[in-house]
């Protein structure tokens, strides 16, 4: 008798542990963004706010983030591209910059089976506040994983950054 309980329990331990491994596209999915605003004070003592961005992305096939290594192209990949829009008389507009802004992702890579990547991806941005400093912005991100794949495009809430 003891024997059948233990077979039965052991049934039921492998059903209830074993789970489908859920499937996702290689191609990166940002599934949300959301930010907050911190004071605070930059390496020369000046007041600052800043800005992170939180990103929230899942990768089918998990192959996000560089080493420190990859530095040359085609191995410099895994980035993720941000662009700035300032509210100016109502309307956005493209923040002009000379380059893309762009940051590297670390390199992560999921143990197991299930190569499935969920993670956050946070984003620190500093704003030096000056007299009459109120500015209204928006962003738009995407990312390119270590495979070339480009992520959705999202487009984050208004932002009121202010003294």
């Amino acid at each position: 008798m003891k024997r059948v309980a233990l077979i039965i329990i052991a049934i039921i331990f492998v059903v209830v542990s074993c789970k489908k491994i859920e499937e996702y596209p290689d191609t990166p999915q940002i599934t949300g963004i959301t930010y907050s605003i911190k004071d605070t004070v930059d390496a020369l003592d000046n007041h600052v706010k800043k800005l992170i961005l939180e990103l929230s992305v899942i990768d089918g096939d998990g192959d996000l983030g560089l080493f420190d290594s990859d530095t040359v192209s085609p191995g410099d990949t895994s980035k993720v591209y941000i662009y700035q829009y300032n509210r100016i008389n109502g309307i956005y507009v493209p923040e002009e910059v000379e380059e893309n802004r762009f940051y590297r992702i670390p390199f992560s890579q999921p143990a197991g089976q299930n190569k499935t990547l969920k993670c956050r991806i946070l984003i620190d941005m500093e704003y030096q506040v000056m007299d009459n400093f109120s500015d209204t912005l928006k962003y738009e991100c995407f990312i390119i994983d270590r495979a070339w794949h480009k992520s959705n495009v999202i487009t984050s809430p208004e932002i009121v950054i202010d003294k």
